[in-house]
């Protein structure tokens, strides 16, 4: 065999290393490679890893919003959803906004549910459903 012998690449060290959020040039340095190399063998590694990231900072963001994180909600509402809070607009504005917004909400399910012939539940005393 000519030249010098084949670096041996933890493939799995490299997607772990990459879910951990370190970069290419650190995690080369980890390994005793340069990053082209490890960007040519570990290329699929290198996805994979990054894709774990992604995946549990989106668990823990939505984690963060369903506890009520206004910061979070607001966040992910940008990002995920395109929504802008326009210029001008005062905080006062944006709830009375929002309380608008869940109000037609609730009655466009309302209006659909009876539409389709599903019943509105509602709580009866145990004395009127005869039992």
């Amino acid at each position: 065999m000519a030249g010098r012998p084949r670096k041996q690449i933890d493939g799995q060290l490299v997607e772990k290393l990459a879910s951990y959020g370190m970069a290419e040039d650190e995690i080369a340095d980890c390994l005793g490679i340069s990053k082209s190399l490890l960007r040519y063998r570990c290329r699929e590694e290198l996805r994979r890893g990054r894709l774990r990231l992604r995946r549990t900072v989106w668990k823990l963001q939505l984690r963060a919003a369903k506890s009520g994180n206004v910061g979070m909600l607001i966040w992910l509402g940008r990002s995920v959803l395109g929504q802008k809070i326009r210029k001008g607009t005062s905080w006062d504005d944006l709830m009375a906004e929002t309380q608008l917004e869940a109000e037609d909400w609730a009655g466009e399910t309302e209006a659909a549910a009876s539409s389709s012939g599903v019943q509105k539940c509602e709580n009866k005393p145990d004395s009127e459903s005869g039992s």
